[in-house]
């Protein structure tokens, strides 16, 4: 069946139904129709169908599987409901995977900044400490963070790093926040 949508033809049999995308997402069918942001298309008098653009949009907001079993249950549905859709399906899912996928580019200095210019500094700090912990409990820095002045040397990214180094972080960082150790 197709229909007219946003001003070209969609082919809907691929997508699936109400309460099949509600049991793709592990949610309830009732959590789908109270939305009144999602964008349906009517089959019949009764039956809504949802893309798998938005599919895979509620999977990110919802979280209640994870994005690659839902990208595979879009395209297994699709292939039972007709082969020939598969391609297409499979296109409209890698097109929403690529569109709503967070961009991680950049060091953590960059973060480090970005972060500083647009939060208030009470959370600019938690974030910092919570990035400060994170890179050297894993020790791969790669390059001296801007607000820890007391590290001369960037961190080898083939060895970790130090405990002495790592322990005088966490304290000085720790100071910074008031908390004791």
């Amino acid at each position: 069946m197709t229909t007219t949508k946003l001003g070209h033809a969609v082919d809907v049999r691929g997508w699936p139904s109400l309460s099949r995308a509600a049991r793709i997402l592990g949610v309830s069918a009732s959590t789908l129709s109270r939305r009144r942001d999602l964008e349906t298309e009517s089959v019949g008098l009764q039956e809504l169908r949802i893309s798998p653009t938005a599919i895979i949009i509620l999977a990110r907001e919802y979280r209640r599987r994870v994005l690659d079993e839902v990208a595979f249950d879009l395209a297994e549905y699709a292939r039972a409901c007709d082969p020939s859709l598969v391609d297409a399906i499979q296109a409209e899912i890698d097109q929403a995977w690529a569109k709503s996928a967070p961009a991680v580019d950049g060091s953590p200095t960059e973060f480090l900044q970005t972060a500083r210019a647009l939060l208030p500094e009470k959370l600019f700090r938690q974030v910092e400490h919570a990035l400060l912990s994170d890179v050297f409990s894993r020790g791969v820095v790669g390059e001296v963070l801007p607000s820890d002045p007391d590290l001369d040397q960037p961190v080898s990214k083939k060895r970790s790093v130090t405990p002495v180094s790592r322990s005088r972080v966490r304290r000085r960082v720790r100071r910074k926040a008031g908390v004791r150790a």
